[in-house]
């Protein structure tokens, strides 16, 4: 049974929709673009994100009504999850969604190899494996891209990949690289090892749509133990 709640009134007056606005561009300039369901979930699930950080603040200075209403902005959301064809202008999508019960989402067995359950199936990533799932439907690829950043600037760095990487690829999730996985230990504490999870369109090389700059972003450090490694985990093979 689904029903319809309108958040109106949300926290902040202005908080949620200078969210949605802030993604207005990206969503329409997908319109005209095949695997637009794939880039507009993304979207959505970045959405989430903001929502989460904005319902955090709301609850640190104890404004449980506020929390309350982002929430339902929350459900919205993950209603759009659920469908298939997300066209139209983003605002009246959220705001005319039917709130349903939420659904687990499951990752294809052949995928369970390259997303190990304990990353990809945590109630936490109910979004990355709903882009996982689309993403696959779409013949899109995964990848990881390990590399040393600094660690005051890994905000900063990852913004500049997310926009490097638009619309030909975005980043799932991302980790740090096992102990075992490192070369060496780093030369300095303000130094972090991490590992981006990214999907990419099937013609898509990321090696080579990053590969011209990645060493002279800020926050790439010059004394790193090892240079960026790019893995392509699904497909094995690009042939």
């Amino acid at each position: 049974m689904t029903k319809s709640t309108s958040p109106s009134g949300a926290t902040g007056q202005k908080a949620v929709p200078d969210l949605i606005g802030s993604k207005t561009r990206l969503w329409t300039e997908t319109a005209k673009l095949k695997d637009r369901d794939v880039l507009r979930l993304s979207i959505l699930r970045d959405l989430v994100m903001g929502l989460h950080s904005e319902k955090s603040r709301q609850l640190a200075t104890h404004n449980r009504t506020g929390a309350e209403k982002i929430t339902l902005w929350e459900q919205r959301l993950e209603s759009l999850m659920l469908v298939q064809a997300l066209e139209g202008d983003l605002g009246d999508l959220i705001q005319n969604v039917q709130i349903t019960a939420p659904i687990a989402q499951d990752v294809p067995s052949v995928l369970l190899s390259t997303f190990p359950k304990e990353k990809i199936l945590r109630e936490d990533r109910k979004w990355e494996a709903a882009l996982v799932n689309k993403a696959h439907q779409r013949g899109w690829h995964f990848w990881n891209l390990d590399t040393w950043v600094e660690i005051p600037k890994i905000e900063e760095w990852t913004h500049r990949l997310t926009q490097g990487l638009w619309p030909n690829a975005f980043i799932l999730f991302v980790e740090s690289v096992p102990r075992s996985g490192a070369s060496q230990t780093p030369p300095t504490d303000r130094l972090w090892h991490g590992r981006w999870w990214i999907a990419t369109r099937a013609e898509t090389d990321l090696t080579q749509l990053l590969k011209t700059d990645l060493n002279l972003w800020p926050g790439s450090p010059q004394n790193a133990p090892d240079q960026p490694v790019f893995k392509l985990n699904f497909p094995k093979s690009k042939a």
